[in-house]
């Protein structure tokens, strides 16, 4: 038997529940639990909605001008170098989750910060103005944010009709979701791979104009009813939801209907590819320093391309044929050795390779620098 949702929810004990009541009392701790859900006559989506629009104990105390000290609070997670609040994953995730879902509080003007998670926030009701990286950004019912770790957000004060959801996800989903879209080149693959990069900028955003798309709404807002219907095991059930979520922006995305702030010119730097071709040429692998800046080998192999106008392979036997052409100069090395040590086992190979960068054979190049 259904019952009719309560004033407030119940309180639990955990990290969700420190995360509403300790950190912000901005985002509210979102547990409708323990109610019972019948997808067949919509129950869930409309105690959702009714949920949603009702005042919580947080936005009862702002609509009294009570903030409790929120500045405070907030500090003691931490500042950045500018000073501004630095909110740490796990804050918002909590219990090694790899989700959270929020509601933010109404009748509070949400200080500038930065966070070390990756959100993406849907506009359930009304519009807003935010501020990313300082800039004023427009966003209306139905849209939705994509928004990087460290990019400078604040949020002034939302009004009773102007209701903004927070779906929160840790970089441990990251890769699961780039092996997806692996085929798919967007720039939603692009936020992501970047996001998960141990060298690129962090502070971007992508703006989806989704106010039509029935199923971005209808996926958030079961992903928001399967989140708060029970805790236990339910990231096994939201990961294919997030998933669907993603491919939609993709759409989005190919329809036109996304503006980002990830520029080219901000998108990873190759340079630590180059770096590592450079010191590490006679052994190292497209794979392993892909791996090592967060990146796919197709993604990197891409970077480069338009980076550098070379393929990896290109730039790694130029590095070599360079190398090698420096140890033949120095006349003390035997042809031999020079391919073995710029990384090739088979001297044929080498001489075929050395002819084609330099229009002659290693002993023709030697003869002819020392006859000079």
């Amino acid at each position: 038997m259904h019952r009719p949702i309560e004033a407030e929810a119940p309180v639990r004990h955990d990290a969700h529940t420190e995360f509403a009541s300790v950190c912000l009392h901005t985002h509210d701790a979102c547990d409708i639990g323990k109610l019972e859900h019948d997808w067949s006559c919509g129950f869930c989506l409309r105690e959702l909605d009714a949920w949603l629009r009702k005042h919580s104990a947080s936005e009862e105390r702002y609509l009294r001008n009570d903030e409790s000290g929120l500045a405070e609070r907030l500090r003691t997670f931490g500042l950045d170098t500018q000073g501004r609040p630095r909110m740490p994953s796990r804050v918002a995730l909590g219990r090694k989750r790899h989700f959270g879902f929020k509601k933010h509080s109404r009748f509070l003007d949400y200080p500038e910060h930065v966070h070390d998670w990756v959100e993406f926030e849907y506009m359930y009701a009304g519009s807003c103005v935010q501020y990313l990286n300082g800039m004023p950004i427009e966003v209306k019912e139905g849209q939705a944010l994509l928004i990087d770790q460290n990019t400078r957000h604040k949020v002034p004060r939302l009004g009773e009709g102007q209701i903004l959801l927070n779906l929160f996800f840790g970089a441990d989903t990251i890769p699961a979701l780039l092996e997806q879209q692996r085929s798919t080149r967007s720039i939603v693959y692009d936020f992501l791979a970047n996001s998960m990069s141990q060298t690129a900028c962090k502070d971007s955003f992508i703006l989806f104009d989704a106010a039509d798309s029935w199923k971005l709404r209808s996926l958030v807002v079961m992903f928001g009813c399967d989140f708060l219907e029970q805790e236990n095991a339910a990231d096994e059930r939201l990961t294919p939801l997030f998933q669907l979520i993603m491919m939609e922006l993709i759409a989005l995305c190919q329809d036109g209907r996304s503006s980002a702030s990830l520029e080219s010119a901000r998108q990873i730097s190759v340079l630590p590819a180059l770096q590592a071709i450079k010191e590490h040429y006679p052994d190292i692998t497209l794979n392993e320093i892909a791996r090592q800046m967060g990146v796919s080998p197709a993604y990197l192999s891409r970077l480069l391309k338009q980076q550098c106008g070379s393929s990896f392979q290109r730039l790694l036997t130029r590095q070599r044929m360079s190398e090698a052409a420096r140890l033949l100069d120095l006349g003390t090395t035997s042809v031999t050795e020079v391919a073995r040590h710029v990384g090739y086992n088979n001297v044929t190979f080498f001489y075929r390779k050395f002819q084609e960068e330099f229009g002659c054979s290693p002993g023709t190049w030697r003869t002819r620098k020392h006859a000079v």
